[in-house]
């Protein structure tokens, strides 16, 4: 039997200021501890929970598996939430996934996902649903379904290689990732300044590097 979404999420609020993002929440997830998200309330409406977030490069994204698991990065700058987090979240109830991306040129594009879902530990945290895609073209971003490439693709760090390609893409394109064959976006690449010839970096289409990058979810709400 399905569980309400008020037993599923017994949020307490906790404020804090900050110029980037508004709130920190402690969430409980059934048989699961409880551990702090951060709410985005200015980049995109409301009750978006960020489950990655790319602003200053003082992050190094390059990490092992049990780092990506477990989440790194601290809410004031780059982090990560952590698979088994994302998994416990997305597993509860239908997510949408909205990415915000900002190119060096100061130009922002959005896309959408109306049902995003990650496995759990058992598969290696599979990207298992994107849903429905939607958002920005652009000649300069691109911001066409690149995601999509990666759907079904267990994740992969430099010590777990879960990828289709010969060799392996956690280590060639520096990050954790969905990665196939290798990435049609690499979202946990380095941060470069670079023109776009290395696919090392964080990047949506054609090796673009990107200055910042949100991943935020919240619960799906139908148009």
């Amino acid at each position: 039997m399905c569980k309400t979404d008020n037993e599923i999420l017994k949020i307490t609020e906790k404020m804090i200021s900050d110029s980037y993002t508004s709130r920190i929440h402690s969430i409980n997830v059934p048989d699961y501890d409880s551990f702090d998200v951060l709410f985005d309330n200015k980049t995109a409406e409301k009750d978006w929970t960020v489950i990655q977030q790319r602003v200053d490069g003082k992050e190094n994204f390059f990490r092992d598996w049990n780092t990506y698991v477990a989440g790194f990065g601290s809410f004031e700058g780059d982090f990560f939430l952590g698979l088994e987090k994302i998994h416990r979240l997305t597993y509860s109830t239908r997510y949408q996934l909205l990415i915000r991306m900002e190119d060096f040129y100061g130009i922002i594009r959005y896309v959408g996902y109306d049902n995003f879902k990650v496995d759990g530990n058992e598969t290696d945290y599979t990207l298992s649903s994107l849903g429905k895609y939607s958002g920005d073209k652009d000649d300069q971003l691109r911001a066409d379904d690149n995601l999509g490439w990666h759907e079904g693709m267990k994740f992969s760090t430099f010590d777990r290689d879960n990828d289709l390609w010969k060799d392996e893409c956690a280590k060639s394109d520096r990050g954790g990732w969905w990665y196939n064959q290798c990435a049609a976006c690499n979202l946990n690449g380095e941060f470069s300044v670079m023109d776009g010839k290395n696919n090392t970096h964080m990047y949506w289409a054609d090796n673009l590097p990107l200055k910042s990058v949100q991943m935020m979810i919240r619960k799906y709400k139908p148009l």
